[in-house]
């Protein structure tokens, strides 16, 4: 994230989600199977991130005010 304005957490983590971190890769739907380690894991949690991110940016934060 280029921003220091975002901060993302996950319920039960006790520390921010990076995008060097293990959670920011692993698949949205939280399902993990041994298929994931050799084809595209598809929308991830950091997709998520970045999508949420672009939204609220847009329009120099036009959406909340």
């Amino acid at each position: 994230m280029q921003s220091s304005r975002f901060h993302f957490f996950i319920s039960g983590e006790e520390k921010e989600v990076f995008p060097d971190s293990r959670l920011y890769k692993l698949p949205l739907s939280g399902k993990i199977s041994s298929e994931h380690k050799t084809r595209d894991l598809g929308f991830t949690i950091g997709d998520y991130f970045s999508a949420a991110r672009q939204f609220l940016l847009k329009d120099d934060f036009a959406i909340l005010t």
